[in-house]
Parts: structure tokens; sequence; C-alpha cells
């Protein structure tokens, strides 16, 4: 009998191991969860992609990831990040998205230190370049359109007119004319072309700042050296196969820049030019045309006065 109740005994004090160390898992995992909730879905993915890319910084340059040697590769990371070009507020939304990270992941890393403090604040002073609010006109639109005849293959030449074309005349953000995580951009099924081919009209189901969908009506008159509604029923046309789930353009942000800037290059136009331009451009054109403010705001889903922003002399 001894050694029966010895046995239970056994069971029983392992049962209750065993339970505790369950409790003690789930306990961990709805910790896991707070941690992941203190961020939105879309700040979440912004988050590890910094992370990730100072991971990728530290291992090329052969720097410490953490620890007390870390001061030294977050000022080099910080140095790299403004020699591409990032303004103040980006990097620090970088330095923020990787404390956050690295305190999720329990890792020590020395971010505080006079010297660093000291370079963001001149970073801070330092003028940025202005490629992103370059307003890029209907002529240098013909300009990339010739340029993209000799420099891009058929089939990625039709789409790269038509896509720049878009943007221009649709006041678009390029999360909306290419695939993205964040799921604001055009299928085929969101695009309808009238009988005449005249005119265009785009549902965008969700864009950066809303929720609710949103018309544009885009109609060739608006230019007589650009049939931009025929272009875009002939693009359409060449891949009737598929879908109208399917995106309007299968192409990335990074991809479609690459290849802008291919283009760019092949046509000897001096300004920095970046996917965000052309809806600079469309907003400086409509208001050359006599477009009222009203009109503008609603095309480019503007809400506040940041239209004015777009809009150059």
């Amino acid at each position: 009998m001894g050694g029966r109740g010895s046995i239970i005994i056994l069971l029983i004090c392992s049962f209750v191991v065993q339970l505790f160390y369950f409790c003690i898992l789930g306990l961990e995992a709805e910790f896991e969860d707070l941690m992941g909730d203190a961020l939105t879905k879309k700040s979440s993915k912004l988050y590890e992609r910094y992370f990730n890319d100072y991971l990728k910084f530290c291992e090329e340059m052969s720097l410490p990831v953490g620890g007390t040697q870390s001061a030294t590769s977050v000022e080099l990371w910080v140095a790299s990040l403004a020699k591409k070009g990032l303004g103040y507020g980006t990097v620090q939304s970088h330095l923020t998205a990787v404390r956050h990270m690295f305190r999720r992941n329990g890792i020590d890393i020395t971010w505080e230190s006079e010297r660093l403090a000291v370079a963001l604040k001149g970073l801070k002073k330092r003028k940025q370049p202005s490629a992103g609010k370059v307003a890029v006109s209907l002529s240098q639109i013909m300009v990339l359109h010739q340029s993209a005849e000799v420099s891009l293959p058929s089939y990625t030449c039709q789409m790269f007119k038509v896509i720049i074309s878009l943007a221009f005349f649709g006041f678009l953000r390029p999360s909306e004319f290419c695939k993205t995580e964040e799921d604001h951009y055009l299928r085929r099924g969101d695009v309808k072309i009238s009988e005449s081919k005249k005119c265009c009209h785009l549902r965008l189901r969700s864009f950066k700042h809303s929720e609710k969908p949103a018309i544009i009506r885009i109609s060739n008159s608006w230019s007589k050296s650009l049939c931009f509604v025929e272009a875009l029923h002939d693009y359409m046309e060449r891949h009737a196969q598929k879908l109208d789930t399917d995106p309007l353009f299968d192409i990335t942000v990074s991809a479609f820049r690459s290849m802008l800037n291919k283009v760019c290059n092949a046509s000897g136009i001096k300004v920095k030019i970046t996917p965000h331009c052309f809806r600079h451009g469309g907003a400086t054109w409509a208001s050359k045309k006599g477009w009222s403010v009203a009109r503008i705001k609603a095309h480019g889903r503007w809400k506040s006065q940041a239209y004015n922003t777009y809009i150059s002399a």
C-alpha cells in the first residue's frame, strides 16, 4: 500500500508541475499578446521592417547589435539613414521602432549618448532634399513615355506609361497604384471604362486616411496629347484573362521606383522624380487649369488644407 501511495503522490506532483508549466506558458503567451497589442497591425509591420534593417546593417558592417558597445552601431546606422536622404522625423521613427523591438525581445542596447543627441540636432537643422515635393508636369509625363519606349520591354513599357498617367490624373499615392501590404491598391474590378472610352471611374475601396470608398473620374478631354482612358483600356484588354480581384498593376512601390529611376536616367530629366511626385504634379496641373479648391480636395481625397503643400507655383 505504501508503494502505491508513493506512486500516486508522484503522479499528483507530476500533474501539478505540468499544470503550473502550462499555466506559465499561457501567461507568457498572454504577455506576448499584450506587447503585440501595443501597436497597430500596420505599425507592427513597420517596426519589424526597421528592426530587420538595423540587424542587417550591423551584420554587413560587422558591428555589435546589442550590449554596451551598441552605441557606436546606432550612431553609424543613423549616419547611413541620413546619407540616404531620410529626414529628422523619419530617422526618429526608425529609432523608436528599434527601441521598441529590443525592449520586446529583452535585448540590452545602449542608446543614450551625447554624440547621438548632437547628431540628431544637426539632422533636424539640415535642409532636406525636396525630391518628394517635385511637381511633375504634363510635358515631363510625355518625355517619360518616350524614354520608356526605348528603355523598357514592351509589356513593362505599357504598364509604366499607364501607371504614371493614372497617378498624375488621379492624384494617386504610391500605395494606391502599387501593390502594398496596406491593401489600399486598385484591383481590376475597381476600374470602369465608358463604352466610348472617353472617361473612366476608379473606385478606391479605402485609402491612407479613410476606410470609406472614394470614386475618381478621369476624362480624355483633360489632355489632347494624351488619351489616357484609351491607353488604360488597351492595357486591361491585353490582360483580359486576369480576375477582377487581381491587382490592376502587379508591382510593388520599390519595383516601380527602380523602373522610374531607370526611365528618368534615360530621359535626361535632371530633377529627382519619386513615385509621390505624380500626385504633386496632378494637383499643380489641376490648379493651373482653374479647378476649384473643393474639386481639387475631393479628387485628391484631402480633408484638410494639406492640399496646399502639393501645389507648386
